[in-house]
């Protein structure tokens, strides 16, 4: 029985590569989210400029 009860069932190796792929998982998000707020930005200065 581990820590408050609960059982642990993954094997460390296991373990790893769940994290392993969420971190990716949350590194393509923040990717995207950040070209997002890129092509928003540039739109805006071409906006500014047009002005």
């Amino acid at each position: 029985m581990g820590l408050f009860g609960k059982d642990q069932s993954k094997s460390p190796k296991e373990q790893v590569r769940e994290w392993t792929s969420r971190l990716r998982k949350q590194q393509f998000l923040l990717d995207r989210q950040i070209r997002g707020i890129q092509r928003e930005e540039e739109k805006v200065k071409l906006e500014l400029k047009k002005a």
